[in-house]
């Protein structure tokens, strides 16, 4: 199986609501951050960890070279 390094880190974002800064105490993807508005990474909370290579969401542009490579194999 392979794996690959995944950048997480800590985030913070304001409270549309509330208008407070909130700071999120799990690390996330910048993927799993874009829901929250206005997300911004909080320096200095940076780590990787092991991803399965299957559990890890695919780019634009690698799925469409795969299903490119399906279309036309070689």
């Amino acid at each position: 199986m392979m794996t690959m390094l995944v950048e997480t880190w800590r985030w913070r974002y304001k409270d549309p609501v509330a208008g407070q800064i909130i700071k999120t105490t799990a690390r996330m993807t910048a993927d799993e951050a874009a829901p929250y508005p206005y997300a911004r990474r909080i320096p200095g909370t940076l780590a990787y960890h092991d991803a399965a290579r299957s559990d890890v969401p695919r780019t634009d542009s690698e799925a469409h070279a795969e299903d490119a490579s399906l279309a036309h194999p070689q």
